[in-house]
C-alpha cells in the first residue's frame, strides 16, 4: 500500500513541476510577445515614414520641375535670364513666388545661378548676388556640369535645406544655368506628423555644418550631430535615449514613447548629413497591452492550479492515455495548417501574376463577368510604349524589372475599389467599377503624366499608351476589349504617350 502511494505521489509531483514549468513559460513568452508588438510597431513606424518621406521627395520634385519647365517655355524669362537681368527677372517672378510660399511655405529658398555658378538672383534674398558658390554648394556644380535634375539634402548659408537643383535647358538645348528650390526640413516633419501624429527633432552632423548659420553657434551635441532649434520634449528625453539602438521604447514623465534615431537625411552623394529622431506616444497601447497581459497571466495561473487540482484527482493510469491523445491533436493540427497553407498558395498562384503581384488574367475574366452584368463602370487598357525594343536592348531581365516598377507606380496612385490586373506582356487594365469615362479618362491621364514624370528606371524613360471605355449593357467580355483595345491601338497609331476614349 505504501509502495503504491509512493509511485503515485512520485507521478503527481513530476507532473505538477511540469505544469509549473510550463505555467512559467507562458509568463515568459507573453513578455515576449508583447515585446513582439512594441517592436512591430517600430517597424511600422519606420516604414511609414520612409514611405512618406519618399512620396514627399516626389511630390516636390514634380512640383517644381514643372513650375521650372513652365519658366523655361516662357520666352520673356529665358531672354532675362540669358541677359543676366537680375532686377527685372526679380520684378517678374516676385508675385510667383509669394504664392509658392503661400503655398508651401516651408518653401525657403528659390535661386537662379548661371553657369559658372555665381548666383544670378536669390529670390529670397535679391539683395544677395554675384558670389560663386562652385566650392561651397557642390550640388549646384554637379548639376551645371551634368546637366541633370538632382534632389538631396545640403547646408547652404541659409541653413540645411532639401534642395531640388534643377537645370535650366531651354526647348531649343541651350544651357542658361540653374534654378534651386531649397524646402525646409519641417516639410517632411509636418509630412509624417499628419500620417502617425510622430513628433521629430532635426540633428545635423556637426562635421557639415559649414557655412551653416547656426554653425559659429554652440548647440548640444549628441554624438556626431548637433541639435538646431531644440524642442523642449527632445531636450527632456534625449538623456534617455540608447544612441547605439535604432529603435528602442522610452519612458517619460509617466508616459511610453517608441523612440527611432535610423532616419537619415542624404546628401546627393548618398552621405548622411542629418537624420530626424522621431517620437511617438504609445502610452495607450501600452497601458491596454500591460492589463490585457497581465489579464492572460493572471488566467494561465488560475488554470494551472486548477489543473493541478485536476490531476491530483485523475488516477495516474490515464496520463499515458492523455498524452497519446495530445499528440494525435497536435499532430492533426499540423497536418491542417500544412493543407490550409499549401490551399492559400495554390489560390495565390492561381489569381495573381507572379511577376508584378498584379490580378492575373484568369481572374480578371472572373472579375469583369461580374462587373459586366452589372452595366456600370468603365475600363483603362494600357501598355507600355516600344517595350519590345527594352526587352531587345537591355534583355528580359531589365524588361520585368520595367514591368515591376510600372505595376508599383500604377498601384500606388489607384485607390482600394479600383481593380488592377496584368492582361499579358506589357499590357495592364484598370477596373474602375462605379466609375464614368470621364473619371477614368482622367485617371487615365494622371496615371500617363506620373510615368511620364517619374525618374527613369536603370536609365531607361518610359511612357505608357491608355484607351479608355465605359462598360454598356449588353456588352460581353469580348466586345469590351475588342473596343477598349482599339482604343488602345488608336493611341499608339496617333504617336503613343496619350489617352484615347
Amino acid at each position: 500500500m505504501y509502495s503504491t502511494r509512493a509511485i503515485k505521489w512520485q507521478h503527481l509531483f513530476f507532473v505538477f513541476l511540469v505544469v509549473l514549468l510550463g505555467t512559467a513559460l507562458e509568463l515568459y513568452y507573453n513578455q515576449k510577445i508583447r515585446q513582439a508588438q512594441l517592436e512591430e510597431k517600430l517597424e511600422s513606424l519606420n516604414v511609414l515614414t520612409a514611405k512618406v518621406i519618399a512620396q514627399a521627395k516626389e511630390d516636390l520634385l514634380i512640383r517644381y520641375g514643372g513650375i521650372t519647365q513652365h519658366y523655361l517655355n516662357e520666352p520673356y524669362l529665358v531672354r532675362l535670364i540669358e541677359a543676366l537681368d537680375r532686377e527685372a527677372l526679380y520684378k517678374a517672378l516676385v508675385e510667383d513666388y509669394a504664392l509658392m510660399q503661400k503655398t508651401n511655405p516651408s518653401l525657403q529658398i528659390m535661386h537662379f545661378v548661371d553657369t559658372q555658378n555665381v548666383t544670378l538672383l536669390r529670390m529670397h534674398q535679391s539683395q544677395q548676388f554675384g558670389d560663386n558658390l562652385s566650392e561651397l554648394r557642390p550640388i549646384m556644380a554637379h548639376v551645371n556640369r551634368t546637366k541633370e535634375a538632382t534632389h538631396a539634402f545640403e547646408a547652404g548659408k541659409n541653413g540645411l535645406t532639401y534642395r531640388i537643383t534643377l537645370p535650366l535647358i531651354t526647348p531649343d538645348g541651350r544651357h542658361l544655368g540653374v534654378l534651386e528650390f531649397g524646402v525646409e526640413p519641417r516639410y517632411f516633419a509636418e509630412r509624417i506628423a499628419a500620417f502617425s501624429s510622430v513628433r521629430s527633432q532635426l540633428l545635423i552632423r556637426s562635421d557639415t555644418l559649414g557655412i551653416h548659420p547656426e554653425g559659429a553657434h554652440p548647440h548640444l551635441q549628441v554624438g556626431a550631430f548637433s541639435v538646431i532649434h531644440p524642442d523642449a520634449f527632445f531636450e527632456g528625453v534625449v538623456d534617455r535615449i540608447d544612441w547605439s539602438v535604432g529603435k528602442q521604447e522610452i519612458a517619460y514623465e509617466g508616459r511610453s514613447y517608441l523612440i527611432d534615431t535610423e532616419l537619415a537625411l542624404n546628401n546627393y552623394r548618398g552621405e548622411e548629413v542629418a537624420k530626424l529622431l522621431l517620437a511617438q506616444d504609445v502610452s495607450d497601447f501600452v497601458r491596454q497591452s500591460a492589463e490585457r497581459f497581465r489579464l492572460m497571466n493572471f488566467t494561465s495561473i488560475t488554470l494551472s492550479i486548477a489543473l493541478m487540482i485536476m490531476l491530483y484527482l485523475v488516477f495516474t493510469s490515464y496520463t499515458r492515455k492523455i498524452d497519446r491523445s495530445y499528440k494525435e491533436i497536435a499532430r492533426l493540427s499540423r497536418n491542417s495548417q500544412r493543407l490550409s497553407v499549401e490551399n492559400v498558395k495554390l489560390s495565390q498562384k492561381a489569381h495573381v501574376d507572379p511577376l508584378t503581384h498584379c490580378h492575373n488574367r484568369t481572374h480578371f475574366n472572373d472579375y469583369i463577368e461580374a462587373t459586366i452584368q452589372s452595366g456600370r463602370g468603365a475600363v483603362i487598357f494600357f501598355d507600355i510604349d516600344h517595350f519590345k525594343q527594352i526587352n531587345d536592348h537591355y534583355g528580359h531581365d531589365q524588361g520585368d524589372r520595367v514591368l515591376r516598377s510600372i505595376a508599383d507606380t500604377v498601384r500606388d496612385h489607384l485607390r482600394e475599389e479600383d481593380y488592377f490586373a496584368r492582361w499579358g506582356g506589357e499590357e495592364f487594365v484598370i477596373v474602375m467599377a462605379h466609375g464614368t469615362a470621364v473619371q477614368a479618362k482622367r485617371k487615365a491621364e494622371e496615371l500617363r503624366k506620373v510615368i511620364e514624370a517619374r525618374p527613369v528606371v536603370d536609365g531607361i524613360a518610359l511612357t505608357c499608351s491608355f484607351g479608355v471605355a465605359q462598360i454598356k449593357k449588353g456588352d460581353t467580355v469580348h466586345t469590351l476589349i475588342e473596343r477598349v483595345d482599339a482604343l488602345l491601338y488608336r493611341a499608339k497609331n496617333e504617336g503613343r504617350n496619350r489617352v484615347c476614349i
